[in-house]
């Protein structure tokens, strides 16, 4: 498994089994934000277990595109709604993180 699957395994599990520590992340401790914590959680564990039947330069470009996307929508989420404008930037930017490792990890 690829160095930013493992990341990506190992946020997907914390996500999922220990919602509410993300959501004190995000400074937002609505049962919504931990429904979607689970929701993101088993969408990394998902991607990545995907991404480890890939060949690695397959599985990067897949995890970028994947990662921008939900970059952008979690962008767009936290203009829309501005009360849930933390927990969609940290999303973001997390998202972005694991983009730029995939990049990173294509381009070697």
């Amino acid at each position: 498994m690829r160095g930013v699957d493992v990341v990506r395994s190992a946020a997907g599990v914390t996500a999922l089994v220990w919602p509410a520590p993300v959501a004190r992340l995000a400074d937002d401790h609505r049962v919504a934000v931990r429904r979607a914590a689970r929701l993101l959680g088993a969408r990394w564990l998902a991607q990545a277990a995907v991404s480890d039947r890939l060949r690695p330069g397959h599985a990067a470009h897949l995890g970028v595109g994947i990662d921008v996307v939900h970059a952008v929508s979690m962008l767009a989420a936290a203009r829309r709604w501005p009360g849930a404008a933390r927990p969609a930037l940290l999303s973001a930017g997390v998202a972005s993180a694991l983009a730029v490792a995939d990049a990173r990890s294509s381009a070697r």
